[in-house]
């Protein structure tokens, strides 16, 4: 069983659960919180990057503007009200400057050690076996050294997880105990890039700031997956950390979809992040 690895006396663990699951999580060593009713949820502002996201339908679109206020709330902005919970381990600085030229939503930075979030998708709401998916995330780095684990789900079985994983020179998809390198342009750069990997149920891609990287010649992507339902979210951590390492630096505007996007789709979404419309 994963064990909780941030929570502290008296602070649970949000999920992406609905009713008497509950009961049965919590009492399963993983707290989690109901959906959130619609009236308290974060709705995206009518920005040019978050119209974009939510034209493309996400499942989660976590901007992590929260300035806390000591609730820890991750609200959801997909209109599926999947409100989630920060890290109580003093790891974050919220209300931090975000990544979008054209949006003053902020973001949230964590200095490493602990995930930015970790809950339950007991609801299984989350892509799993071999649907198709994107992850979609804004990343900036603190940290060259180290392999960073950005947003994932599943379990640590072979070909059973699935997962946004950066590092100095590529950016990654992690399956467990298998990952996918894409050579990047800078993505540990200590600037804000834009990340974005998918699976369309033959093949995976991978994006930098709207253009799409290639695979390692080396390589060869598996046929097919089988990420595990029903699983834990890591947002700035991974299931384990003999490769992937918990995030430290910034992280924004956090989107998972049930469909592989496309080039055009993710190409938009970063022209809409960065060009100010004209007067």
């Amino acid at each position: 069983m994963l064990k909780r690895r941030w929570s502290t006396p008296g602070t649970a663990r949000a999920g992406l659960v609905v009713g008497a699951a509950v009961a049965a999580l919590a009492g399963a060593g993983h707290a989690a919180a109901t959906r959130t009713p619609s009236s308290a949820i974060s709705k995206a502002t009518a920005s040019a990057y978050a119209t974009a996201v939510l034209a493309d339908n996400p499942i989660v679109y976590y901007r992590l503007g929260e300035s806390d206020g000591g609730s820890h709330q991750m609200l959801d902005s997909s209109g599926h009200v999947y409100t989630g919970q920060y890290s109580g381990a003093g790891n974050l600085t919220y209300s931090k400057p975000g990544a979008l030229k054209t949006d003053s939503d902020t973001s949230v930075e964590s200095s490493g050690a602990h995930p930015i979030a970790e809950f339950a998708d007991t609801t299984s709401a989350l892509p799993h076996g071999n649907a198709a998916r994107t992850v979609e995330a804004w990343y900036r780095s603190k940290d060259t050294k180290h392999v960073q684990a950005l947003v994932g789900w599943g379990s640590n079985a072979n070909h059973a997880a699935f997962g946004l994983i950066a590092s100095k020179n590529d950016v990654r998809i992690d399956i467990a105990q298998g990952a996918f390198f894409f050579k990047g342009k800078s993505p540990d750069s200590g600037k804000w890039h834009q990340l974005a990997v998918t699976w369309d149920g033959t093949t995976g891609r991978a994006y930098e700031d709207g253009q799409a990287l290639k695979l390692d010649p080396h390589q060869t992507l598996p046929g097919t997956i089988n990420t595990t339902p029903a699983s834990l979210l890591y947002i700035g951590d991974w299931m384990d950390h003999f490769v992937n390492s918990p995030l430290v630096g910034g992280l924004d505007e956090v989107s998972i979809y049930g469909t592989a996007l496309s080039a055009t789709q993710i190409s938009a979404h970063y022209l809409a992040a960065t060009k100010k419309p004209k007067p």
